[in-house]
């Protein structure tokens, strides 16, 4: 939720006039903050396991699993 809060920080703000790369800047200055804060080894181990649930990316989607619901 962290990131979220601060990507949906920088588009408020370059909706409000800040420049687009310096808005960039500074979230990205969050997100380090954040996995600093997180900590960057359980940060890889819960993208890892983000991974692995259906529609984390477009190759692994339900239907790429056998999972999709045939009508």
């Amino acid at each position: 939720q962290d990131y979220a809060l601060s990507l949906d920080r920088m588009c408020s703000s370059v909706w409000a006039g800040t420049d687009p790369k310096a808005a960039l800047e500074t979230a990205a200055a969050e997100w380090n903050q954040t996995t600093e804060r997180l900590g960057t080894d359980s940060q890889k181990a819960f993208y890892a396991e983000y991974k692995k649930l259906p529609g984390s990316s477009a190759d692994h989607t339900v239907e790429a699993l056998g999972m999709a619901v045939k009508l």
